[in-house]
């Protein structure tokens, strides 16, 4: 397991590699983990998918134009809801905080963790760098 401090006496254990993890749970990442590529995240990520929108037009591809508008549809959708499926990924890859397990890893139930985790010092640098880890350590194994 690897030990992330969340602050002060908060401790999170997350898995030390995706194998690690139940093969579920590893289907359930590896979904958010595809989303979290695919989909914006951010107003700059965002502001990328209408760049490619715009060279797909240039380039004459209507097609690619339209999905990629949809893509991009999709993302703002999901950003104002504060779907954020990066942090989904990171939430899967938690083992426990404090000594509780987690048993529920239910959208729902991982968003209401990320809130609860967020109060206790998780911050999204730490999630990138953690999951950044965990991902290396795939690698490696």
């Amino acid at each position: 397991m690897i030990t992330v401090r969340l602050n002060g006496s908060n401790i999170a254990l997350l898995y030390e590699t995706t194998k690690a993890m139940p093969a579920s749970l590893y289907q359930l990442a590896a979904q958010y983990e595809i989303m979290a590529a695919e989909l914006g995240q951010n107003e700059t990520e965002l502001d990328a998918m209408l760049a490619k929108v715009d060279n797909y037009i240039v380039a004459g591809k209507p097609e690619e134009a339209r999905e990629q508008l949809q893509n991009y549809r999709t993302a703002r959708v999901l950003a104002l809801d504060r779907f954020q499926a990066g942090q989904l990924d990171w939430a899967c890859h938690v083992h426990s905080v404090n000594d509780k397990p987690i048993t529920d890893y239910s959208e729902s139930n991982l968003i209401r963790l990320i809130d609860e985790w967020s109060a206790l010092g998780l911050t999204q640098q730490l999630v990138e760098s953690t999951l950044r880890d965990v991902k290396k350590n795939f690698e490696l194994s």
